[in-house]
């Protein structure tokens, strides 16, 4: 729907995204012609939005999230068995993909899913920081991430930090700007990180790491996580995937 919201730096201005909904792919591209594209290059990559960024700090530092909101929306990505296995033969790529956001910076995002109301499967394609949600949150404490009875039903695939609701729940090591550039490829900051929440989420899909850290929830976390669980129904999971993964 949108590439990029933010909000400005120095100015109290509300932005919300409510009730949209995207149908189309998820996934970064792997090659231009014939030469492979660097999974680092492709970056932002959501159904709803790629980059959410709520730049605004009060005087004291503070962060106020309900400045920013991505509010009941559903994106649902489909594919049939030829694109899976296509997908899989080539290196699998993008950094930050989400099935609603890329990448959270501070925002909330409220009762929005990935549930697919006909029954059809449904997939996020990526390389590192992949959730069925969003790729990466780096939220608030004083709800970020809030989502009563929000779910996700489609699966996760990617090569690491890789999680049906969120790749990973964290702060960053790196600063903002670089990330938002694209100079690097984020690193979980391993203290723990009160400002980062998830809050009243369902995990409906399969979740594969071809690397490492896999979650149900979330790939890596050192926030706060509550009232999530992650129930799979091992019945609907294509017949590629258990090929490839199994």
């Amino acid at each position: 729907i949108v590439g990029e919201v933010r909000t400005p730096h120095n100015t109290q201005v509300s932005v919300t995204i409510t009730d949209c909904e995207n149908k189309g792919a998820v996934y970064a591209r792997t090659k231009v012609g014939t030469n492979n594209v660097d999974a680092k290059k492709c970056g932002f990559i959501g159904g709803i939005t790629g980059y959410a960024a709520n730049m605004y700090e009060a005087g004291d530092g503070s962060k106020n999230t309900n400045l920013l909101r991505i509010v009941d929306c559903v994106s649902v990505s489909k594919y049939d068995d030829s694109d899976i296995a296509t997908l899989l033969d080539e290196n699998l790529n993008g950094v930050y993909v989400g099935g609603i956001v890329g990448y959270n910076y501070y925002g909330q995002i409220e009762n929005c899913s990935t549930k697919n109301e006909d029954g059809d499967v449904s997939f996020v394609f990526g390389h590192s920081f992949v959730g069925g949600i969003t790729g990466y949150n780096c939220g608030s404490a004083d709800g970020s991430f809030e989502g009563e009875k929000s779910i996700n039903t489609a699966n996760v695939i990617g090569v690491k930090y890789v999680g049906g609701i969120t790749g990973c729940n964290a702060d960053l090591e790196e600063e903002q700007e670089e990330i938002e550039a694209l100079e690097t490829i984020a690193t979980p900051k391993r203290d723990v990180y009160y400002d980062a929440e998830l809050l009243n989420w369902q995990n409906k899909g399969y979740v594969f790491a071809k690397d490492s850290y896999a979650g149900g929830i979330s790939g890596v976390n050192t926030g706060w996580i509550y009232n999530c669980d992650s129930k799979i129904d091992g019945s609907k999971i294509p017949t590629e995937l258990m090929q490839r993964f199994s």
